[in-house]
């Protein structure tokens, strides 16, 4: 995992929250899955936009590629739909 030193960057706390999740769904859910979970809980911890979140996806271990489909692929049109929604200015938010 690379050390990110930006203001955008993960605490260790919230890495280690990440961390301990992942670990936690290991093998139990698809791949497909646990890069959703992860573009989730990364929203949750405040990496809010698309290229910091595609980073930290390849920093956990998953591919960027896929991870920006899922990004893209789950990103609402509207409230209540999606798994999160996507702001005018590229800010990404939970529903």
């Amino acid at each position: 995992m690379t050390t990110r030193s930006t203001s955008c960057s993960l605490g260790c706390d919230a890495r280690d929250r990440i961390t301990t999740l992942l670990t936690e769904i290991g093998d139990q859910v698809s791949r497909h899955d646990r890069v959703s979970s992860l573009i989730y809980a990364l929203i949750e911890e405040g990496i809010c936009t698309g290229t910091r979140i595609i980073d930290y996806v390849g920093d956990f271990g998953f591919n960027r590629r896929h991870g920006a489909i899922i990004l893209r692929t789950g990103t609402g049109t509207g409230p209540r739909s999606g798994l999160w929604s996507r702001s005018e200015d590229g800010i990404y938010s939970s529903i």
